[in-house]
């Protein structure tokens, strides 16, 4: 599961600015975690984390200065997936159990679509600046269309 992706240097100490994509903050960066590059080549151990407004500010083992935290800049950082019991308990999902659902029309839409008609499948979740978006595969045999009858691909927010 990923959690965050490491920004720029703050300070001169090796602290980082991450941008959390863990709904754990407080958990996921507490003393003594321990974060992995996607390949698990490399392991980050969590010295010490503090919020500051809406980032988090987090210091590795072994990055001591500027310059090491500066080269770990867009470096993105996992951690091992709850069991699915924990995840029942919690009611929880992770963005990755969303890939492959059924994207259905939402009521009163504005493509006059009836309420719940499956339309396609989702295929991913784009992190951008701003949100998050559905990347939807439409299926081929249906047309969609606006008002004007141009075919229509939206992104949606999740």
């Amino acid at each position: 599961m990923r959690v965050c992706r490491i920004g720029r240097a703050q300070g001169l100490k090796g602290e980082v600015n991450v941008y959390a994509y863990t709904d754990e903050p407080e958990r996921r960066f507490s003393a003594g975690s321990v974060l992995t590059t996607a390949e698990g080549a490399s392991e980050f151990s969590v010295v010490s984390s503090r919020r500051f407004k809406s980032r988090w500010i987090v210091r590795f083992a072994g990055v001591d200065d500027r310059t090491a935290a500066e080269a770990l800049n867009g470096i993105e950082l996992y951690a091992p997936a709850e069991a699915e019991s924990e995840q029942d308990e919690d009611d929880a999902w992770y963005i990755d159990d969303l890939v492959g659902l059924p994207v259905r029309m939402a009521p009163n839409n504005t493509l006059g679509r009836p309420a719940g008609e499956v339309i396609g499948s989702l295929a991913s979740v784009i992190d951008s600046p701003a949100q998050q978006l559905l990347e939807v595969n439409l299926d081929p045999s249906l047309t969609i269309a606006g008002a004007d009858g141009a075919p229509r691909l939206r992104w949606f927010p999740l």
